[in-house]
């Protein structure tokens, strides 16, 4: 099935992945308007707040941890977290996402499961944490290609 191109290193968005070691205090990220985010909160809790959710619980959408959150690209996005909270969080600009996906009906059909926010039981033998491992390795290497090794991450 065809895929789009990759696009050139200079004008895509670059993939995120962070750390999640709030040791005695709560921490917040903010995840800008456009970025998709995957949570992979190992121990902890963590307040998920989105920027256009109004009828949304006070204080947002609580997780504890274990769990593995996937909030589609919106408005902006508020993580806050526990003290003790562990974990790791993949910010995907939208971009970034749309261009790893097939151009024929499963890309499209992909396009719109990734398009709902969901959550899940972390699966321990999951192939997620090792791919996640080795973007942030790609990332952490700055080595010349690290562009086009992270789009290949995304499929």
């Amino acid at each position: 099935m065809p895929r789009a191109a990759p696009p050139h290193p200079d004008r895509r968005a670059r993939l995120r992945v962070q750390q999640i070691r709030s040791p005695l205090t709560r921490v917040a990220y903010v995840v800008p308007p456009g970025t998709a985010c995957l949570l992979l909160l190992d121990a902890g809790q963590a307040r998920l707040r989105r920027a256009d959710e109004e009828s949304a619980p006070p204080g947002g959408q609580v997780v504890d941890g274990p769990r593995v959150p996937w909030r589609a690209e919106g408005a902006g996005i508020t993580l806050t977290f526990e003290s003790g909270a562990r974990g790791r969080l993949l910010l995907i600009p939208s971009v970034a996402l749309i261009g790893s996906l097939s151009l024929g009906p499963l890309g499209e059909q992909i396009r719109r499961t990734l398009g709902q926010d969901m959550s899940f039981a972390p699966d321990p033998d999951a192939r997620i944490i090792p791919l996640i491992a080795g973007l942030e390795a790609e990332r952490m290497g700055a080595e010349a290609g690290v562009e086009v090794a992270e789009w290949h991450y995304l499929f």
